[in-house]
């Protein structure tokens, strides 16, 4: 059985995430890298009644006041994805939405693992800036968007759309 590591960000990214993570997990063997900003009794039932494999992670985000702050705040949790991904056997890792996706694609790629970011439904127009970066840096194998008109608006053979998540 394939092993996925699954992303679980905070506010509207997990709960897009969830129906995801429970259609996955009846073919996947899933672990989870849960932002350090969720409380472990605001993690679904789903996910505890599973009892699924958790590890930590700095949350990420690129809207900080400083970049020195962004800087620090990416360097900090780069080290977090080294020691989770280096201790993890996972052939695939995923993630909705989240700017976690930065530096655990980017360990992941050194340590040649597949990638998938999977646009947010809320992102109707353009790309976010974390799937734009993903992108630049040829960090991500695949980029889903969840609305159709993206697809072709973006002209770019890794961005696909297959449906919504939800």
């Amino acid at each position: 059985m394939k092993k996925i590591l699954f992303v679980f960000a905070g506010g509207g990214f997990l709960n897009e995430s969830v129906p995801l993570y429970d259609a996955l997990k009846k073919k996947f063997k899933i672990e989870l890298v849960v932002s350090k900003d969720i409380d472990y009794e605001c993690l679904p039932d789903i996910v505890k009644m599973d009892n699924v494999k958790l590890s930590y992670m700095m949350p990420v985000t690129l809207r900080s006041q400083s970049s020195l702050q962004n800087s620090l705040m990416l360097l900090r949790a780069t080290v977090e994805a080294f020691f989770i991904l280096a201790k993890n056997d996972a052939e695939y890792i995923i993630c909705l939405g989240s700017s976690m996706a930065l530096p655990l694609f980017f360990i992941a790629k050194l340590l040649q693992k597949k990638t998938i970011f999977i646009e947010s439904i809320a992102r109707v127009e353009g790309l976010s800036k974390t799937a734009s970066t993903l992108l630049k840096l040829r960090i991500v194998d695949r980029c889903y968007v969840q609305w159709e008109e993206q697809e072709s608006e973006i002209q770019n053979s890794l961005v696909l759309y297959k449906g919504s998540v939800l």
